[in-house]
């Protein structure tokens, strides 16, 4: 019988991270979810994870995902759960460029499971002292074994009568479609800018449009 025993630090991974408190990128020591998820089965290989996932909805679209994970031993007796909150298209700063950027997720409900997951195995000593979902005051960037979400960079001087790149366009019908715009209301919103299509905007225009339509998802987010 092997003697070896699953030991954390041996997949321990550095990571950086914008810390607002210090204004500053910051390296700091993380534990994947994945290995938290094999150190516990290592302990618990009869115990149960069940997840919950919500997709929250504007019109027909989702736009987040809302996942709770819930963990129980051989019995059913609930020891720990933990959530998890993804948006599909988010708002994010990058300090190197010192501007935001628009970051679409495609497996933001994925990662919406994963966190729930990593934070119900928090709360039993799996990964605690290297889990940032837990640290006080900080929005942080959860990991999971998902691809890295697709950024869409929007330039500040960008030429005229430039066109749009397919991410941008790709932006836009995520957008309309998050917001629950018709095709009629989007046509007529395209005619304001005097086109047909988004393929037909040029330079300014594009991040025009783009900031009017996350304006209108973040008014919808809160209810206005």
């Amino acid at each position: 019988m092997s003697s070896d025993k699953f030991n954390p630090k041996d997949h321990i991974i550095i990571i950086s991270k914008w810390d607002d408190r210090v204004k500053r990128v910051v390296n700091q020591n993380y534990l994947e979810a994945k290995w938290r998820l094999v150190w516990f089965r290592e302990d618990h290989p009869d115990w149960i994870i069940n997840t919950t996932i919500n997709l929250i909805k504007s019109g027909d679209n989702p736009f987040a995902s809302l996942a709770e994970a819930v963990i129980k031993d051989t019995q059913g007796v609930i020891k720990a759960n933990g959530w998890g909150y993804e948006e599909r298209i988010e708002e994010k700063y990058d300090p190197e460029l010192k501007k935001n950027k628009t970051v679409f997720n495609s497996k933001f409900v994925e990662k919406s499971e994963t966190t729930a997951i990593a934070r119900a195995l928090a709360q039993l000593g799996y990964g605690t002292q290297w889990a940032l979902e837990y640290e006080e005051g900080q929005t942080v960037e959860e990991i999971s074994d998902s691809p890295v979400p697709e950024t869409v960079e929007m330039e500040e001087s960008q030429k005229e009568g430039n066109p749009p790149t397919e991410k941008q366009i790709n932006l836009i019908h995520s957008l309309v479609k998050g917001i629950g715009m018709t095709d009629d209301e989007y046509k007529n919103l395209l005619n304001s800018f005097g086109v047909s299509s988004s393929k037909d905007l040029r330079g300014e225009q594009i991040q025009e449009l783009i900031d009017f339509l996350k304006e209108q998802s973040r008014l919808l987010k809160e209810g206005r």
